[in-house]
């Protein structure tokens, strides 16, 4: 199990930097200015894809298949991925 440090950043070369964990799924950073961050724990995990990403690909493939099959597949495809746990939360930047 490790852990994910929400709006974090790599402190730039050169720079000092600490970071102190609380019990209370909080983070101290301390690269000037002093910052708060969120701790959110990461489980051991396999890769980690965009599932949105995947999503609209298969969009695409499915819209290929013959039409009486498609709905069947897409429902199965897009339940699949939905039922998937969500291991670190999409960044705003990163959400469609």
């Amino acid at each position: 199990m490790g852990i994910y440090i929400k709006g974090m950043e790599m402190p730039k070369e050169g720079a000092r930097a600490f970071t102190i964990v609380f019990s209370d799924g909080k983070a101290a950073i301390s690269v000037e200015p002093f910052e708060w961050h969120e701790v959110i724990p990461v489980p051991d995990h396999g890769r980690l894809i965009d599932a949105d990403d995947k999503i609209n690909q298969l969009k695409t493939l499915i819209e290929q298949v013959p039409r009486p099959f498609q709905e069947v597949l897409y429902q199965y495809a897009i339940d699949l991925l939905e039922r998937c746990p969500t291991v670190i939360p999409a960044s705003e930047e990163g959400k469609t």
